[in-house]
């Protein structure tokens, strides 16, 4: 309630204040007497003093009577009281037509034999009377009108107007000063004229809860009982305590201004100034007519209500302005409790019972009182020291902060009845880590709850188990940033990409990060960086020093070295969503990245030169996803339309026969089309505004070339009971176990903290298995699959004949040389470095070696034997081998060399393999030692800070490189 609104309190033309006002037959004055204004209706000869409690007076004489008519419909305020004068002889009748000549909110009916037998009353003062039968209207004439025929099916103008009809049960009947009477019956002045609608055995008027005393016709306002008590023990509905409290309204032509809520009511303390919850109230129909206002306790308190009318109009001011037009009375509203709470505590826990929660974790609990049908069982939670635990009230769980132990509090709110507890919240666990170094399980991404907590990874080993938080584990309770939505393992990091660089209603000390990048294997922290250039979504990597991030604006570089990780000052220059678009999933074909930006189109950004090449418009894009065969396929909500990553030419748009393609109709998730890296095979879902239902769709190209045919090879929530009711997040597919995997919940507030994640054969679509997880808000985003293996150079040692009997040259495809178990074998990139391993001790070299993608041509030379060093490169990761060349039956120095382990660099690093505990001294060209290494492990990289140019390492154990620094 706004208690500054503009208010109008409804007030009469002709409210008689004082304590009698003078009446004759004649006409009005106002006076005023002591500050106060009276009405005196004056002539010359009789006066009548009617007395205060009647707030409308009508008709003209020097006598009055009180007329009532109650009509017992229970649909507005009913006992409508006002004075009618009159002089000289009258009766019930003269009364009865007085009232309906002059208060235009009567009406009533007359039958063929000249009585009455009908009485409606416009209950909202719309100035609506009418009286029809079977559909025809009636005349009014002075508020009556009158019908021939049979009138028992005759209906007033609104089913929310008072109106009652004889039948042979129930009748109209006429009671003077409380004994039964007639219209014929005479009226002396003050008496009390009642007009009932009973049983027609009634000889007796009935016993009234109260008497309203209508307002002028004229006066715009509503208007409620004075009093009104709950009951908890009468008035319940459901677990709700509700009483439908009776108004009554003269909208006086305004009806067409009413506004918003129309007629509604503000709650009120006591003191008629400070708003109180305490109540509810709600008016339902307020704009048909409807006068019943449900007032609902909260609490069992005394407070003031209000009704209003809510109008907009020009009130003179030359301009629209919503006005409230207040009652001039208020409902003083209490409730009497039946069954007060006389005890608390916890359904779970005995009192005085230590709660032991896990690290963030969340309990619920359930409060239980006594007596157990006790009326407003409320309850609130306080805690000693509130940076280890709170409470969700409305979901009634505990959420753990930090480690810690406090006392808990459990009462009743406004007494002194409670119960105690103390809650342990566990610290983080390192040791809880698997056995496997995070490689043979699965990786779950989890949003977190968002303005509570920011994001975390929970990971679920081989055997099903689940490792929860498993990030925080490992870095001290550190977190992503808010609403983590996008991960991905490159160059052996997991790099995690969230919407905010940290949610600020997390307790914890902040870490997250827009980005942040970990050790994939021991998933210990690295680096972080907040501000990227927009709110995070996907990102690639491009080489294991460089990764492109995508955000709500564009592209940004992000480089990753020995010194940590850094972004370029600005993003890649044109590539941009548009005035309204965002950046979306992007994939890395051959020497492109291919960047989707939502809904408009695709980016295609050259990695060499990190340079915008091509943009390609694509409405209704949502995703992109790159197919065992190489090619890149473009995924709109019922479309896929392929590109050749080398020629970039665009294949056929292709229909798709079920499912939708999409990143989410409401706040961006990455895209549901997957590919698999074992054969050549796509696989979608059915998107929605949260994600995705689940559904699965599989395309195996090469078999069905048309998937305009397709349909859905597994439907979310077709085995009974197995799935929560709704899909979220974006589903996923593991190449390893052949596995679609995605998450369900049934639903939000209270029901998003329970979660399943299930696993789908993505053959058969048969639900294998599902994990319940502990109940918590995790919003999980999306499964990652560890990348566990590094590539494999298959190709093995060349033997050719002598140089005289050998071809020109030989060619081989490396591409047959070449896998990935855990990845596409079409993205691995192969060299040979200019460091390649060899002994230069021939006039003339055995033979000239060169690469051009992945065709290895060699050219002999001489007789004799030659090294040189392939070096290959998948999803970041590298490794080398050294090839033997051999050409006729020779014997040269090189195959005394120590050829265990290898030496390679990219003029930036230099990467040791299998050469643990080898010292390596390093020499310029001119002889001078300048280094000495000890290599600690079979997988160590430096980043030499050398002059640039050409340098020797010579090891312990025979092995020497020739290797230049840029």
């Amino acid at each position: 309630m706004n208690m500054n609104s503009t208010r109008i309190i409804a007030k009469s033309l002709a409210v008689i204040t004082g304590l009698f006002a003078f009446v004759d037959a004649y006409g009005a004055v106002d006076f005023v007497v002591d500050g106060i204004s009276y009405t005196k209706l004056s002539g010359t000869e009789n006066t009548v003093e009617v007395p205060e409690t009647f707030r409308n007076v009508i008709g003209n004489g020097n006598s009055y009577a009180g007329l009532t008519l109650a009509w017992g419909d229970d649909k507005a305020l009913d006992n409508l009281t006002e004075a009618v004068l009159f002089s000289g002889n009258a009766t019930v009748y003269d009364i009865m037509v007085s009232a309906l000549a002059n208060d235009t909110r009567f009406y009533a009916l007359k039958g063929a034999d000249g009585n009455f037998a009908a009485f409606g009353f416009d209950t909202n003062g719309d100035n609506s009377a009418a009286v029809s039968v079977d559909g025809t209207s009636l005349t009014l004439e002075s508020g009556v009108a009158s019908y021939s025929g049979e009138f028992e099916t005759a209906v007033g103008s609104s089913d929310y107007d008072h109106w009652n009809v004889n039948t042979a049960d129930k009748q109209w009947k006429v009671f003077v000063n409380g004994e039964l009477a007639n219209f014929d019956s005479s009226v002396s002045s003050g008496d009390n004229i009642s007009l009932e609608y009973v049983t027609v055995d009634t000889t007796e008027p009935a016993a009234k809860d109260y008497t309203f005393y209508l307002r002028p016709a004229d006066e715009l306002g509503i208007w409620t009982l004075d009093v009104v008590q709950l009951n908890t023990a009468t008035d319940k509905n459901g677990s709700s305590v509700q009483r439908m409290v009776p108004m009554i309204a003269n909208l006086c032509g305004e009806g067409a201004y009413l506004f918003g809520a129309k007629i509604s009511a503000e709650v009120r303390a006591m003191d008629n100034e400070t708003s109180s919850t305490d109540y509810s109230v709600y008016v339902a129909d307020a704009a048909k007519g409807a006068m019943l206002l449900r007032v609902t306790a909260n609490k069992p308190t005394e407070a003031l209500i209000v009704p209003y009318l809510n109008i907009r109009k020009d009130w003179g001011a030359g301009k629209q302005e919503v006005r409230r037009v207040y009652s001039d009375a208020s409902l003083k509203t209490s409730t009497f409790v039946a069954n007060p709470v006389i005890g608390i505590s916890l359904k779970e826990f005995a009192v005085g019972e230590t709660i032991e929660m896990e690290n963030m974790g969340c309990t619920l609990i359930t409060p239980q009182y006594e007596p157990e049908n006790a009326d407003f069982a409320n309850f609130e939670v306080s805690f000693a020291d509130e940076s280890v635990v709170t409470i969700y009230t409305s979901i009634k769980g505990l959420v753990a902060h930090r480690a810690g132990e406090t006392t808990m509090t459990v009462s009743v709110p406004g007494t002194d009845i409670k119960s105690e507890y103390t809650v342990r919240v566990k610290g983080v666990d390192p040791d809880n880590k698997p056995t496997d170094g995070f490689a043979d399980g699965l990786f779950w991404l989890n949003e977190e709850w968002f303005t509570h907590t920011s994001g975390s990874i929970n990971y679920i080993s081989e055997d099903g188990d689940v490792y929860y938080r498993a990030y925080g584990n490992q870095n001290n309770n550190m977190a992503f940033g808010a609403t983590s939505q996008f991960a991905t393992i490159y160059a052996g990091k997991l790099i995690v990409m969230s919407k905010q660089a940290w949610d600020n209603g997390d307790t914890r000390e902040k870490s997250g990060g827009r980005v942040v990048v970990a050790d994939a294997s021991t998933l210990k922290y690295i680096g972080s960086i907040d501000e990227i250039g927009g709110d995070g979504r996907a990102c690639v990597g491009v080489n294991p020093e460089k990764v492109y991030l995508g955000h709500t604006a564009g592209v940004r570089v992000m480089h990753m070295d020995a010194d940590g990780i850094y972004i370029d000052d600005a993003d890649i220059d044109g590539v941009s969503p548009g005035r309204n678009g965002q950046m979306g999933d992007m994939v890395k074909a051959g020497k492109y990245v291919f960047a989707v930006r939502v809904g408009n189109g695709l980016s295609i950004i050259d990695t060499e030169t990190d340079k915008l090449i091509m943009d390609i418009p694509v409405s209704g894009i949502q995703t992109v996803a790159q197919s065992l065969d190489g090619r890149v396929w473009i995924g709109c909500a019922k479309t896929l339309q392929s590109i050749n990553p080398e020629t970039l030419e665009l294949g056929d748009v292709l229909t798709i026969g079920a499912g939708t393609i999409g990143c989410s109709s409401g706040s961006w998730r990455t895209g549901n089309l997957r590919a698999s890296n074992k054969t050549n095979t796509l696989f979608w879902s059915t998107g929605n505004w949260n994600g995705s239902t689940g559904d699965l769709i599989r395309w195996d190209i090469d078999d069905t070339p048309d998937p305009s045919t397709l349909t859905m090879l597994y439907k979310h929530g077709s085995v009974a009971d197995e799935c929560y009711s709704m899909g979220y997040g974006t589903p996923n597919y593991d190449s390893r176990t052949d596995m679609w995997m995605y998450c369900s919940t049934p639903g939000f507030g209270v029901n998003a903290l329970n979660n399943r994640l299930h696993f789908v054969d993505a053959s058969s679509g048969e639900i294998k298995h599902t994990i319940e997880l502990d109940k918590y808000f995790w919003f999980p985003s999306i499964a990652i699959v560890p990348d566990k293996y590094d590539p494999e150079i298959l190709f093995e040692d060349v033997v050719l004949p002598s140089v005289d009997r050998c071809d020109e040259e030989y060619t081989y495809d490396l591409a047959q040389s070449l896998d990935d178990k855990d990845n596409h074998n079409c993205n691995i990139v192969v060299s040979i470095p200019e460091t390649s391993l060899y002994e230069e001790t021939a006039d003339v070299p055995a033979a000239e070696i060169s690469l051009n993608d992945k065709q290895l041509t060699i050219k002999p030379l001489a007789n004799g034997q030659q090294r040189f060093t392939l070096m290959a490169e998948s999803n970041g990761k590298v490794v080398s081998k050294n090839i033997n060349v051999k050409i006729g039956d020779v014997t040269t120095g090189i195959s005394t060399v120590n050829s265990e382990g290898t030496i390679y660099s990219n003029g930036h690093f230099v990467a040791f393999r299998d050469l643990r505990g080898i010292v390596f001294d390093v020499f310029t060209f001119d002889g001078r030692k300048i280094d000495t290494l000890t290599i600690d492990n079979d997988t160590a990289v430096i980043y030499p800070d050398y002059k640039g140019g050409f340098y020797i390492f010579r090891g312990s154990n025979g092995l020497t490189a020739k290797i230049r620094i840029n």
